[in-house]
């Protein structure tokens, strides 16, 4: 009965989070049609975004079918690899954001030359 009712709550957490992976989904599929414009940016992203979507994935099993009490040393060590890997996501997400930039001097430059 414990395991059924383990699998209960393993799809009822999926279903919880399912407007994330449909736009992780949605995201990486926008992503790959952008890749001819903006290669660099568009592999960062989709590095990202896929390991965001396995991360919330990865996640929500571990957290359901890992049971602890609220003070175990273990819950503590899964707090802080779950952090510490969306920290690393975010920052993925960072640099495709300021990737490819104009730099000031480059769009001074451009005004410049432009009637």
């Amino acid at each position: 009965m414990e395991a059924t009712s383990k699998w209960t709550e393993l799809v009822k957490s999926f279903l919880e989070q399912l407007p994330s992976l449909l736009t992780f989904a949605g995201c990486i599929i926008f992503v790959i049609t952008r890749w001819k414009r903006y290669p660099k940016v568009s592999l960062i992203l989709l590095v990202a975004l896929t390991a965001g979507l396995i991360h919330e994935i990865v996640f929500t099993v571990v957290d359901n079918w890992l049971w602890f009490s609220p003070r175990s040393y273990a819950r503590l060590v899964l707090g802080l690899i779950t952090n510490t890997s969306a920290a690393a996501i975010v920052l993925l997400y960072l640099a495709a954001v300021f990737m490819n930039r104009e730099t000031t001097s480059e769009r001074l430059s451009r005004r410049i030359q432009l009637p």
